[in-house]
């Protein structure tokens, strides 16, 4: 069979995840360690099927066209509350109303939606027919949808995430005029709807604004996580220096940023793994980019981007959905067997 990459480092990630998983089952919490394990096991189980098993250009156009088709199911949510008015799910940030359906955060929603993008970018590039401008409207009328989405689930990590895909997009994929564009029309779409948008960023970070006019505590910003961050870095300071190693064997708790939730559960020498696998992927897919530039390559670095952005207020490595999209799509970039051609 042929062998995924990172094969041995993956292997020692997955005997140390099952040691820190034994740790808190030693703590007590049999269940609490049966979770931490099967939710931390999808990240390197969807880059090993990606990386080995999607070896044909039909394999992978399920995968994309799966991507994108799982996006229905929220945007229908999200656009009914709109429409109708009615909340599904209450959660406000500022006094701004998340339309975020039937789940339980807006995390759910927005990964889905940021999936489905990523998706449809691939999609176009390598399986859309040039011809076919019926499915070039679609695929762009669905991408408005997407955006319209997660404006309305007022996410700071959303707005870094698509920031910073601009930003990507212009320079890597040597793109400049997108960057006056992008801007162009945000200026132009706040201006349609009344300032709206602008009305609404100023919202959503208004304790930033605050915090950078000297006005607050940076304990505030994030929507309080700040504070918390200092909170647990201050616990952390005072343990026994072998649980600082080792860790504590706690896995849950309000740590709002996936890094400290693995600080605390495994220790830094569990976290220096985690980092050094984490970025490792991210240098190989880089480095495989600036080989080739392809589109496919590029959503990888998309969807790395997304991750991080998305580990440092959530608990990402926790999220079994968010796996596929992210380090799945860095598997399937870096599937030897497979060398797909855009058209």
């Amino acid at each position: 069979m042929y062998e995924a990459p990172f094969a041995q480092f993956f292997l020692i990630y997955i005997f140390i995840l099952f040691l820190v998983s034994v740790r808190i089952y030693m703590n007590g919490a049999t269940l609490t360690a049966v979770e931490f394990f099967s939710k931390s096991l999808f990240l390197p189980l969807c880059f090993y099927l990606c990386s080995v098993y999607f070896s044909k250009e039909s394999d992978e156009k399920a995968l994309i066209v799966s991507f994108v088709l799982a996006v229905i199911f929220p945007l229908i949510f999200i656009m009914f509350q709109k429409i109708t008015g009615y909340t599904l799910r209450y959660h406000a940030t500022r006094g701004l109303i998340r339309s975020q359906g039937i789940y339980h955060d807006a995390v759910t929603a927005r990964i889905f939606i940021v999936q489905a993008l990523i998706g449809i970018y691939i999609y176009w590039n390598y399986f859309l027919n040039r011809s076919r401008y019926l499915m070039k409207i679609a695929l762009l009328f669905l991408s408005s949808l997407c955006l319209v989405g997660l404006y309305f689930l007022y996410s700071k990590a959303v707005v870094l995430t698509l920031v910073l895909w601009i930003i990507l997009f212009a320079f890597f994929r040597k793109r400049m005029y997108v960057l006056p564009m992008a801007i162009s029309l945000l200026i132009l779409i706040n201006s349609l709807i009344g300032n709206k948008l602008l009305s609404d960023m100023k919202t959503l970070f208004s304790k930033e604004i605050e915090y950078a006019a000297g006005n607050i505590s940076s304990d505030y910003v994030l929507a309080g996580r700040g504070g918390i961050w200092k909170s647990y870095l201050i616990e952390w300071k005072g343990l026994p220096i072998l649980e600082k190693i080792i860790g504590t064997g706690r896995s849950h708790g309000y740590f709002h940023n996936d890094f400290l939730r693995i600080l605390f559960a495994g220790g830094i020498s569990y976290l220096l793994l985690y980092l050094g696998l984490l970025f490792s992927l991210s240098i190989k897919m880089i480095q495989k980019f600036m080989r080739d530039n392809k589109a496919l390559y590029f959503a990888g670095l998309l969807g790395i981007t997304y991750y991080f952005c998305e580990s440092l207020g959530q608990l990402a490595g926790f999220y079994p959905i968010l796996q596929p999209a992210t380090w799945g799509l860095v598997g399937l970039c870096l599937n030897k067997q497979f060398q797909p051609v855009e058209k």
